[in-house]
């Protein structure tokens, strides 16, 4: 075997050698980025507070519907938040303006009362448009591109039978229908 030839060789081994190496750290060695691992919000979604506070509103009234939800903190982009208010209604006709308002915060009921409330309720459909999409929304809006979001609430609208966004930002609150 001539010298070239021998070269030629231990060029492809070698060459062969690292493209194996390094698919195989791209496959087996875990992509970690801190930035991304530091932007993720993992405070609870108001679908996750309201797993919380529905069961307490079903001993209230096996029949209870949401009627209204809101933050009680900063929520930011992702439209998540460590604590959450419900009203609920029945559609029973003795509990007409009647609402059992329940808070939740970190994930555990914090305060439960009735009050006078003149909503109607509905199901929360497990479907409804997310929250941080209602928020992106707004940002779509002229003037409201780069809007601080200081809460967020829904109220359920019984004449179209749908659920509305309310986004709130410092220039007023924005409705979004959540379909």
């Amino acid at each position: 075997m001539n010298i070239e030839r021998k070269k030629l060789i231990l060029i492809a081994a070698g060459v062969t050698v690292f493209v194996v190496v390094g698919a195989a750290l791209i496959y087996f060695v875990p992509f970690r980025d801190a930035a991304i691992e530091k932007a993720v919000d993992t405070r609870p979604t108001p679908r996750n507070a309201y797993e919380v506070a529905f069961p307490v509103a079903q001993v209230w009234r096996a029949d209870a519907q949401l009627a209204f939800l809101q933050s009680l903190d900063a929520v930011g982009e992702t439209g998540r938040g460590n604590a959450w208010r419900f009203i609920f209604t029945s559609p029973h006709p003795s509990m007409n303006n009647q609402g059992y308002v329940i808070e939740v915060q970190n994930q555990a009921v914090t305060t439960t009362h009735g009050m006078q409330y003149r909503g109607f309720g509905a199901e929360f459909p497990a479907f409804l448009l997310a929250q941080d999409i209602a928020i992106a929304r707004v940002h779509q809006i002229k003037g409201y591109e780069r809007e601080q979001i200081t809460g967020i609430e829904a109220v359920y609208g019984p004449k179209e039978k749908t659920w509305y966004w309310g986004v709130r930002t410092p220039k007023g609150v924005v409705s979004v229908e959540a379909r």
